[in-house]
């Protein structure tokens, strides 16, 4: 199996000293560009088990729909060279309520998801797609699910039922990116892209719709030796 993360890594420690050494050695050099992002959408969470997986008594309620939870993200990136960015992205995944069923005899409740945090680094190659500025990434980096604390509910049914405690976890996460940018103002960008994100431990992926503004905090601007 590809190891993303290494592979990633290696390219980091490549294209940094690289761009130092260029830096130093060309007779104009580009200022390093600074820009950030807030944007906010959705994210699109598969669902989860089958009917199948049914057991009475032990597994009543075996299906967690597909279902979408509010998202905000916030992006800074960084120049490196020619039209490679480097960036850390932060997103924030909203909770939402969702109704779980018992196939046997159609019972179903209500719960709270989980909430979760996406972290990580991530390479962006510029370009031009049909005259439009756009963007592809790839990145690596960790989801954090926050946890619950233990409840007793009751079903539609009038049935109790104790949902247990979850402590919060973390597990390694990739995520590719595609996005396109609209000039608003010199220095302001009107932005939206769309990711795919999946996740190491869960084996689950699932997709992303964001948009929002990007602005540039540090212009470039070439310097000329004498």
């Amino acid at each position: 199996m590809i190891n993303f993360k290494r592979i990633i890594l290696i390219v980091l420690l490549f294209l940094i000293p690289l761009k130092l050494i260029l830096s130093q050695e060309s007779s104009q050099r580009e200022k390093p560009i600074i820009l950030i992002s807030y944007q906010m959408g959705i994210t699109s969470i598969p669902q989860e088990g089958e009917e199948e997986d049914y057991r009475q008594g032990f597994n009543p309620f075996p299906v967690v729909p597909s279902h979408t939870v509010k998202t905000v993200n916030g992006e800074i990136f960084v120049y490196l060279y020619r039209n490679l960015f480097l960036g850390f992205s932060l997103d924030y995944c909203m909770n939402t309520r969702i109704t779980v069923i018992d196939p046997s005899d159609d019972d179903s409740f209500q719960f709270n998801t989980l909430s979760f945090y996406n972290y990580y680094l991530s390479l962006r190659y510029k370009y031009k797609l049909f005259g439009i500025s756009s963007y592809f990434s790839i990145g690596v980096g960790r989801t954090l699910t926050n946890g619950a604390e233990s409840e007793t509910i009751t079903t539609n049914k009038g049935y109790s039922l104790l949902l247990e405690k979850i402590d919060s976890y973390s597990q390694m996460l990739y995520v590719s990116n595609f996005g396109l940018e609209l000039p608003l103002g010199e220095s302001i960008y009107l932005t939206g892209k769309i990711s795919y994100l999946r996740l190491n431990m869960d084996k689950d992926s699932y997709l992303q719709f964001l948009g929002g503004i990007k602005f540039i905090i540090l212009k470039g601007r070439e310097v000329q030796h004498e």
